[in-house]
């Protein structure tokens, strides 16, 4: 018995460690949570994975995850409510004991105390330009200095409310760094390119091992309305592509999936490009595809309003292109499957937003009447046929019973049959 207890408890320590991250067990109101995912993880994370509860309820909650050299990151700005919180990823693919199984993660933590002096976001990068640009908001009423490490020692000064703070990368080298903006650690990598002939290089590798159908994207489409586009990668070398991902501002598309974790050789994957918010004016972006030895592909986007009106759009209150978030911009919430919003959904970032009132769908009750009035044919069916059962006065032969014991209304009846003869 004592060896089944310890078997047992191994094999749940093992179930258990088989994926672990760093999430602390309490934050404050409104803090920038920055965690790592870790473990064997055999398929990508993706975004769409990680759900955020309250007592088994789905909260929204803005987040985003990414993989870095290997190592997944998650940063998540903690909700403004104090209570229990957890943390859900979804179907990862991982080994336990050997065997790859899909399991579900999940992990608690509390958010207490007062609102949190400052925020960051994002919470991790990968970037190929020459700055970085992070958002601080600071929750006080009083201008506060922190500390930063890049690119190198200094101090910023941050005014109440949203504070813009651009970091060079110019002279940094390629590679990953860990960039202190006050209370927060937030994991950069820097990926550079080299331009020849119009074909990016790194390492002498040639841009050529992955193509990209289209080739680049210029586009005019409606202003008003959101936009995304699939494009599909073809992988022209001799050997496959591992862990395929891309650098690209964040704050104006999503990719998904967010990382490949493969592509064959001559094999194609597709990938969805979507706008965060509405198109107004142009935009001109690169895409920066890339595995973990090599830059593979260069895409350019170039996208252009018509200021059609006749194109269909989305609701514009609240105005897309300002708000993003469900819960923070607009004051919304998740309707559960069997609610429905009183008021149209908004598609927001992090899902189908109902600004109304959700409430409890009502069933539908065409099939009860249906039934019902089935039953109440059939009833009276039943109750017709029994009542002239019992009123209805048999036909009875003489002679095949003694007339002593019939009722007076039986022999009336039988007097009044006519006799045949015998013939």
């Amino acid at each position: 018995m004592r060896w089944s207890i310890l078997l047992l408890s191994l094999v749940l320590l093992q179930t258990v460690s088989a994926i672990s991250t760093t999430l602390a067990p309490s934050y404050q109101p409104g803090e920038t949570i920055l965690i790592k995912i870790e473990g064997n993880i055999l398929e990508p994370i993706l975004s769409s994975d990680i759900l955020f509860k309250r007592n088994h309820i789905l909260i929204p909650v803005n987040y985003d995850i990414t993989r870095i050299n290997g190592t997944y990151y998650l940063y998540a700005q903690a909700p403004i409510n104090k209570n229990n919180y957890t943390l859900f990823i979804k179907d990862i693919s991982t080994t336990i004991n050997g065997v790859v199984k899909s399991i579900n993660f999940n992990q608690s933590f509390s958010v207490i105390g007062n609102l949190t002096d400052y925020s960051v976001s994002p919470g991790f990068a990968i970037v190929h330009k020459d700055k970085l640009d992070f958002t601080i908001t600071l929750n006080l009423d009083n201008s506060v200095n922190i500390n930063t490490n890049f690119p190198e020692e200094h101090s910023i000064t941050l005014l109440p409310g949203q504070n813009k703070i651009s970091l060079s990368m110019a002279n940094k080298s390629e590679g990953i760094y860990l960039i202190t903006l006050g209370k927060y650690q937030i994991p950069v990598q820097i990926i550079r390119t080299n331009s020849f002939n119009n074909e990016t290089i790194i390492n002498e590798i040639p841009f050529s091992v992955l193509k990209s159908y289209p080739s680049k994207i210029n586009r005019t489409i409606s202003s008003n309305s959101i936009y995304s586009f699939n494009i599909s990668l073809t992988n022209n070398g001799s050997s496959n592509l591992q862990n395929v991902q891309f650098s690209f501002n964040q704050s104006i598309f999503s990719i998904s999936p967010s990382v490949i974790t493969s592509i064959k050789s001559n094999e194609s994957k597709e990938v969805t490009i979507s706008l965060l918010n509405l198109l107004v004016g142009k935009i001109q972006e690169e895409i920066i595809i890339y595995d973990a030895n090599q830059q593979l592909y260069n895409l350019k986007l170039n996208l252009f309003s018509n200021n059609d009106s006749n194109e269909p759009s989305l609701p514009t209150q609240p105005p897309f292109g300002i708000v993003r978030y469900c819960s923070e911009d607009v004051n919304g919430k998740f309707c559960a499957a069997n609610e429905v919003c009183s008021v149209e959904l908004i598609q927001m970032k992090d899902g189908a937003c109902c600004t109304g009132t959700c409430s409890v769908k009502k069933e539908s009750s065409s099939g009860w009447i249906a039934y019902l009035s089935i039953i109440i044919i059939v009833g009276i069916l039943i109750f017709v046929y029994l009542r002239y059962k019992k009123t209805a006065i048999p036909k009875i032969k003489p002679g095949l019973i003694n007339p002593a014991s019939l009722s007076p209304e039986h022999k009336t009846n039988l007097s009044s049959q006519p006799v045949k003869k015998n013939e």
